[in-house]
């Protein structure tokens, strides 16, 4: 084999080797970030199902809609928010706050609680997953057989692939709430 080949054969298999290289990189790199959208989903999926099956259950009227948001309805804060609901031998508020903690950067984690009267949870009451932030919005219709009312809630969970980023995930939901 002459110098000329070689350099030829060294230059192929230097290519070759990149191309192995990037591709395995770029896998790599996207299995990585599926990782972390599939976490930040599950998180934010599990704490909507948790507030869907409380909302589903609120109970209220055109007078007393059965839910407390922030310090405009009486909370403690504007970090936390109450639906009455119904449930058999439980108290009859569901409570959730938004608690930040003392890390570097500070962490926002939500908590649930249930309360005989509404009031804010405590960093000791069920830890639901790390947040931005939650929006909760209503709104009501209290016309006499056109009584309706509906929840938005958006939550807005840290997005581990991007630090500093977030995700936001809403839903909608309508429950039968006049019948207290």
């Amino acid at each position: 084999m002459t110098l000329t080949e070689l350099i030829i054969a060294t230059a192929i298999i230097g290519i070759v080797m990149v191309g192995v290289v990037s591709a395995d990189f770029a896998i790599h790199k996207q299995g990585k970030s599926s990782t972390s959208d599939t976490v930040s989903g599950i998180t934010a999926i599990r704490i909507l199902k948790h507030m869907m099956e409380n909302a589903r259950l609120a109970r209220g009227n055109s007078i007393d809609k059965g839910i407390l948001n922030g310090t405009a309805d009486g909370m403690p804060d504007d970090n936390s928010f109450c639906i009455r609901t119904e449930k058999a031998s439980e108290p009859a508020w569901s409570c959730y706050s938004i608690i930040q903690n003392g890390a570097v950067p500070p962490q926002r984690f939500i908590y649930t609680c249930l309360k005989a009267s509404a009031a804010a949870c405590v960093n000791t009451d069920e830890n639901l997953g790390e947040v931005s932030s939650v929006t909760l919005a209503y709104t009501s219709n209290s016309t006499p057989g056109a009584q309706t009312m509906y929840f938005n809630i958006t939550l807005n969970v840290p997005d581990s692939a991007s630090p500093g980023n977030q995700k936001s995930y809403m839903f909608r939901l309508s429950p039968p709430l006049y019948r207290i």
